[in-house]
């Protein structure tokens, strides 16, 4: 469960983590807040990005992030508490592979945190949603999707379910 509504992206498409960001400050403004990195996570984030990319919120991991890069970027952005919510954005391609899905899963998991995913490049991404969607993971073919997901996930955690609740605290 989210605990507000800070959300970071991270991306191998800079361009749709810019959309991304566009769309959390146009629709979800009151809930989700692109989350600023702290010039400590900037400089441990700097080994994790290729160096002609500075890191920032959309971080982006760039074309040539695999795997790996995607984990080493979430792992220490959690590590930092740095978000409430993750968006990953991925563009489906031959450096991203079956590992994905699983450490995303085990972080999102050992972090309580949630994370949503877009994946553009349906038939080569078939496999990533399918995966993520396995861990637990929401992942959708757009964006706007996925940050409506993250942003109605904050809104039902942080606002409308504490009015749902009976008087006990639990859960009608």
């Amino acid at each position: 469960s989210p605990r507000g509504g800070r959300m970071v992206v991270l991306t191998n498409g800079g361009g749709n983590g810019i959309l991304a960001v566009d769309r959390a400050e146009e629709r979800w403004r009151d809930t989700l807040q692109v989350a600023p990195l702290t010039p400590g996570l900037a400089r441990d984030l700097e080994d994790v990005m290729p160096g002609y990319v500075r890191p920032g919120n959309p971080l982006d991991l760039s074309a040539e992030a695999t795997d790996g890069t995607y984990v080493r970027g979430l792992g220490k952005v959690l590590e930092a508490d740095a978000c409430d919510v993750a968006i990953l954005g991925l563009t489906a391609n031959e450096r991203l592979g079956p590992d994905l899905a699983g450490n995303v899963g085990r972080l999102a998991r050992r972090h309580r945190l949630p994370v949503v995913a877009y994946v553009k490049g349906m038939g080569p991404g078939d496999g990533l949603v399918r995966d993520l969607t396995a861990q637990g993971i929401p992942a959708y073919p757009s964006v706007g999707r996925a940050v409506d997901a993250a942003g109605a996930c904050v809104r039902w955690h942080l606002h409308d379910r504490p009015r749902c609740r009976g008087g006990d605290g639990n859960a009608p």
